[in-house]
C-alpha cells in the first residue's frame, strides 16, 4: 500500500507492543516502522494487518462524516510462492526433525487470512472489496493445496 494512503488510516485503539503503546488515533505508520526490529516483526505484522481489515469492516453510509469515510481503503494481501506455506522449512524443532513451515508464527499469519480466519471484510457496504490472494511459483515444486474454509 502507498505510504501515503497508509498514512492515513488511523489506530482506532491503543496497541501494546514490546512495552511501547502506539495510542488510538496514531498512524499505522508508526506502528509499521515498529517492524524493523527484527524480534517484533511478525507481532507488528499481525498488528498492522488487524488494523488494515478493522478499518474496512465497520463503513455504514451516513454513520461516519465524509471525512472519515474517505480515509478508509480496501485492502489486498497478496502471497506469492504460497506453496511454501505448506513445505518443510530448514528450521529444526529441539528435537532436530524438520518444522513445517505453518508451524512458525508468519507463515500462520497468512495462512489465517487465507483460510478464511481472519478476513479483510466490510460488512455493512458492499462497494468496498477486499482481497486476499495466493500465487504459486512454477519455479519450485509444486503442491496441491487445499484450503478449509
Amino acid at each position: 500500500m502507498n505510504e501515503q494512503k497508509l498514512a492515513e488510516v488511523k489506530l482506532d485503539k491503543a496497541v501494546l507492543i514490546d512495552r511501547q503503546t502506539y495510542e488510538a488515533g496514531s498512524s499505522v505508520v508508526e506502528l509499521a516502522r515498529l517492524g524493523r526490529n527484527e524480534r517484533l516483526a511478525v507481532e507488528v505484522l499481525a498488528a498492522v494487518l488487524e488494523v488494515l481489515g478493522f478499518q474496512t469492516k465497520f463503513v455504514l453510509p451516513g454513520y461516519w462524516s465524509d471525512a472519515d469515510h474517505s480515509r478508509r481503503f480496501p485492502v489486498l494481501f497478496a502471497i506469492d510462492e504460497a506453496q511454501a506455506l505448506f513445505q518443510q522449512t530448514t528450521y529444526r524443532s529441539p528435537d532436530y526433525s524438520p518444522l513445517e513451515a505453518y508451524s512458525l508464527s508468519a507463515p500462520l499469519l497468512a495462512l489465517d487470512y487465507l483460510s478464511g480466519r481472519k478476513a479483510f471484510v466490510c460488512i455493512f457496504f458492499p462497494l468496498w472489496q477486499n482481497l486476499t490472494s495466493a500465487s504459486v511459483s512454477r519455479s519450485s515444486p509444486l503442491r496441491t493445496i487445499i484450503l478449509h474454509t
